[in-house]
Parts: structure tokens; C-alpha cells; sequence
């Protein structure tokens, strides 16, 4: 086995001798860096069918692209993927999530889920 750097890009590269016995070279880069701001989502409204619950994500790095998915005691909920979502009949008797997912080029993608809410009512 060889091993090297390219010293223009910061790549690690591998070479073994492959089953045809011929080279095979592996490219070897860097892990994701974490990100450093990854808050707890909380969830604000009141957990009542027809009234709107909102995402709070709080503050990320800079640059993260934020996605939502509600969910009603652990299932995710059809089609609820925005920052906002009224809660429907469907969702009564049940507890509210909602996980948020942070995502930013050459970082590792972070998902992270609020507290439940009460339980729904009618």
C-alpha cells in the first residue's frame, strides 16, 4: 500500500493492489467540520386543534439552510414541512414535535428536535 498528499487540494490519496492486480486509488478527504451553533427548536402556540404552532429554531451558524418536519406522538405528520403548521382533528389527543435539520456545505448535518407539547385538544 502507498499513501500521499496533493499538496494543491489537501487530499489524501491511497493506493492498494486491487483483485485484477491492478491499482486502485482512493481518494481520501477531510471529514465535515462541525458547526458550533445548533440550537434546540421550541415549539410556540397553543396545542389546539386549528390553531398554528410555529418553529422557533433559535440562532444557527451562518449560512445554514433550515428544513422543518412536524410530528404527532413520534409519526411524522403528511406534508407538514414548513416553519408554521395548524394543527387538523387528525392530531387531537396526540403530542407535537417538530425537528429541525441544519444543513451547510462541507459541515456535518445537524437534526434536532423540540420538547413535546401538551396534548392536543379539541
Amino acid at each position: 500500500m502507498n499513501f500521499g498528499l496533493v499538496e494543491d487540494t489537501g487530499e489524501v490519496w491511497v493506493s492498494t493492489w486491487g483483485s485484477t492486480g491492478k491499482v486502485d486509488i482512493i481518494n481520501v478527504t477531510e471529514p465535515d467540520s462541525a458547526l458550533s451553533s445548533t440550537p434546540t427548536p421550541k415549539i410556540s402556540g397553543t396545542a389546539k386543534i386549528g390553531e398554528k404552532l410555529t418553529a422557533k429554531p433559535g440562532t444557527w451558524d451562518s449560512g445554514v439552510t433550515l428544513t422543518h418536519r412536524w410530528y404527532a406522538d413520534g409519526k411524522a405528520i403528511t406534508g407538514a414541512t414548513k416553519s408554521k403548521y395548524t394543527l387538523k382533528k387528525a392530531q387531537a389527543g396526540k403530542r407535537i414535535t417538530v425537528k429541525v435539520t441544519g444543513k451547510k456545505s462541507g459541515y456535518t448535518t445537524v437534526t434536532k428536535a423540540s420538547k413535546v407539547t401538551r396534548t392536543v385538544r379539541r
